[in-house]
């Protein structure tokens, strides 16, 4: 279907869906807060023109329209949202989805709470639910515009929670920013109480603590800051290509098959293959 705007109810959403003539599990794009995801991912889009890609905004972001209510809500709402779109759109599922930051958030919850239509999931530098709770911050803006929708923090900490405590069993790539990066951010006070060494080694941590828990293959930057998708496109499409391709010929679960990580070069580094944690 061409980019277009769908109803899921009170509000329409813009979607754009690349799906004729391409066979497959489509790939579903999530952005972080305050991004469409067709325009945060369009380098990387723009290096997989073989598989079945979807773009879409939430509310008040990109061509989608504002939100008539905007009460502060947590992830599993924004996953519910993002069903309902993908259904309205009558894309068949099951889905591989990639979400960046916020929107690897809503990747996992969608995962727990639909596992048939999540046939893989790809979590490039996934935020870490619990940070804004510590650092204080209650809200988390989807920005600037008018209709967004910001998120709870602590609701977004208890969705994910629950999400977590679903085993998986479908095939996993978490992508990490360069380690280092959050050195080069300021100014550092944003972040007290923690310094930003301390956010740095707790950022990989994190990224690490994820591809663990889901049992899936860990890739880290070695260029960029938090928008690898942008700093470093080759990097998140070959994750990508590795959830698509342990998935077999159709792109889907019941076709699963193994694969081994092998080290790349350039722009991405293969870490390691992780084992879920009992």
């Amino acid at each position: 279907m061409p980019a277009g705007l769908l109803s899921i109810g009170d509000y329409s959403l813009s979607v754009d869906a690349i799906t004729d003539g391409r066979e497959g599990a489509a790939v579903v794009f999530v952005a972080g807060t305050g991004g469409d995801s067709a325009d945060s991912f369009a380098a990387v889009t723009a290096l997989l023109d073989d598989l079945p890609l979807v773009c879409y905004a939430r509310p008040g972001l990109g061509r989608s329209e504002p939100a008539p209510v905007t009460t502060p809500r947590g992830v599993r709402a924004a996953a519910q949202e993002l069903h309902a779109l993908l259904r309205a759109a009558k894309i068949p599922a099951p889905w591989v989805l990639v979400g960046h930051s916020y929107g690897a958030l809503i990747c996992e919850v969608f995962a727990a709470e639909w596992p048939e239509d999540a046939a893989g999931l790809v979590l490039v530098d996934g935020s870490d639910a619990q940070l804004n709770i510590d650092l204080g911050r209650p809200l988390v803006d989807d920005g600037d515009e008018p209709g967004t929708i910001p998120f709870d923090s602590v609701v977004v900490a208890a969705d994910m929670f629950r999400a977590r405590r679903a085993a998986t069993t479908r095939p996993v790539a978490v992508v990490a920013s360069r380690p280092g990066r959050w050195l080069d951010v300021a100014p550092a006070d944003d972040w007290h109480p923690l310094t930003l060494a301390e956010m740095d080694d707790r950022w990989q941590a994190h990224q690490a603590a994820s591809a663990h828990r889901l049992g899936g293959d860990l890739f880290t930057a070695e260029v960029g800051g938090h928008h690898v998708q942008r700093d470093a496109p080759e990097l998140v499409a070959k994750a990508i290509r590795r959830v698509y391709d342990r998935l077999g010929a159709t792109g889907r679960q019941g076709d699963l098959v193994g694969a081994s990580p092998t080290c790349g070069s350039g722009l991405l580094t293969v870490v390691e293959r992780c084992d879920p944690l009992g």
